[in-house]
């Protein structure tokens, strides 16, 4: 097994993750399970999670995509080993999300 990654939350993500607990713990325990899985591994998708590489962003950023609707983006420093969540955001549905 290869050497874990430090997970770091900055202000931002954490107040939203904060606001989450009390308003749907469900949802923000979900978010939490998928952040601490970025420990192990914070590259590569896997069943139950979309990782993908933003491009053009500097440092270079990557998104998790949990579901529809959540989205956490986080940099990583592979000389320190960390991961570092720098947004977490929840959109809303569109109308054209729903089946017809």
């Amino acid at each position: 097994m290869g050497t874990r990654f430090e997970i770091l939350i900055n202000k931002s993500p954490q107040k939203t993750l904060n606001k989450l607990k009390d308003k749907d713990e469900k949802v923000a325990k979900i978010i939490s399970d998928h952040i601490i899985k970025l420990e192990d591994d914070p590259y590569t998708p896997r069943s139950g999670t979309d990782i993908d590489h933003i491009k053009g962003s500097k440092p270079p950023g990557y998104r998790l995509r949990i579901g529809a609707q959540i989205r956490v983006e986080y940099n990583i420093n592979s000389f320190n080993q960390t991961v570092t969540i720098t947004r977490i955001h929840l959109t809303k549905r569109r109308k054209s999300d729903y089946k017809k």
